[in-house]
């Protein structure tokens, strides 16, 4: 179910990204590029606060000791914040472009509704997931075989997506342009196959989860110890908690560079798909802020992925007898020459 809701906000925010300036360009057209660029950028703070307050409220018992209920709150602030942000810059569009007093006031509630949805929705999904997984078998390393058979399936997804959207674009919608018709249907490809990547690898987040007993200020301890640079002492069950999250995450990271990898891909064709057709602005300038977020994204976590897969050896070779991530120390961050 958690699964499904995720898939489902994030093409309600694609939705969002596509049709909110479709509709705004309709009804009061921007006497200024610029202006719907901020009015975009309103919108996206409007959709993506609650989007991921939601996927946090979902997956985290953010409310389990102090600490994690003052991270809710700061939350709660921050989305609120990002709201208002996207709500005025939706406003400003009104006000410069003269739209109706209705089109801001429609984005306005849809930023509200969304926000209530999420703090109902994603505890609900957490209790629920809470009870399904009572009785659950305990924790064990994920098999190669499986991990190759989520591959295969992304894999068979963006193929066979590719082939039927080129056929039906080709044959029944008629395009007389084979090199478009190809780059539409490579673009829809390349979102069908990001979708199934999130999809396939949700039991991994939940290992990642299930890592910290879904805690999150052991997650941010043991993440910092795992993923950081920095040295951090760990007790033995932090230690233990950190190996696993270390396994789990050397896999459930290349999956995520994946799919937003394969969905930012996807949008970025869009984009350039509507740039053969006419020079627009806003696709223009959506392209490279979506090949901008890749660049920076990307190395940040394949470095990661390359420090969790250290801790993954480093306890390979302590179940051999070497030195392994406690070091000497009794529950530190590995050693130096192990440490990312």
């Amino acid at each position: 179910m958690r699964v499904l809701a995720s898939v489902a906000s994030v093409l309600l925010l694609t939705g969002l990204i596509i049709a909110a300036p479709l509709l705004l360009l309709g009804v009061a057209p921007p006497e200024d590029e610029w202006t719907l660029m901020l009015a975009v950028f309103g919108v996206l703070l409007l959709g993506g606060g609650p989007l991921v307050l939601g996927s946090l409220l979902a997956t985290w018992d953010v409310r389990r000791g102090a600490a994690g209920r003052r991270r809710l709150r700061a939350w709660y602030l921050g989305v609120g914040l990002a709201e208002v942000v996207g709500a005025a810059g939706v406003v400003a569009y009104g006000v410069i472009n003269g739209a109706p007093v209705w089109v801001p006031v429609l984005f306005v509630a849809v930023g509200a509704a969304l926000t209530a949805a999420a703090v109902v929705v994603g505890p609900a999904l957490l209790r629920r997931e809470q009870a399904d997984r009572a009785g659950a078998p305990p924790w064990a390393p994920v098999a190669q075989r499986e991990i190759r058979r989520k591959v295969v399936i992304i894999a068979l997804v963006f193929g066979a997506v590719l082939i039927a959207a080129s056929f039906a674009l080709v044959v029944f919608v008629g395009f007389e342009d084979a090199a478009e018709s190809l780059l539409v249907a490579l673009g829809l490809a390349f979102t069908a196959s990001a979708l199934t990547c999130m999809i396939v690898s949700a039991p991994f987040n939940r290992a990642l989860r299930e890592s910290v007993g879904g805690d999150t200020t052991l997650l941010k301890k043991v993440g910092k110890a795992v993923l950081g640079r920095r040295r951090v002492d760990l007790d033995p069950a932090e230690r233990d908690a950190a190996m696993i999250y270390a396994q789990v995450s050397s896999i459930t990271l290349p999956f995520q560079v994946a799919w937003i990898t394969l969905l930012y891909t996807g949008l970025m064709i869009q984009q350039i798909t509507r740039l053969l057709d006419e020079v627009d602005v806003f696709s223009l300038v959506l392209l490279i802020v979506l090949a901008a977020i890749l660049l920076v994204v990307l190395p940040l976590m394949l470095v990661r992925i390359a420090r969790a897969r250290r801790w993954v050896r480093a306890g390979e070779a302590v179940a051999a007898g070497s030195a392994g991530p406690a070091g000497e120390s009794g529950g530190a961050a590995p050693r130096a020459e192990q440490q990312p």
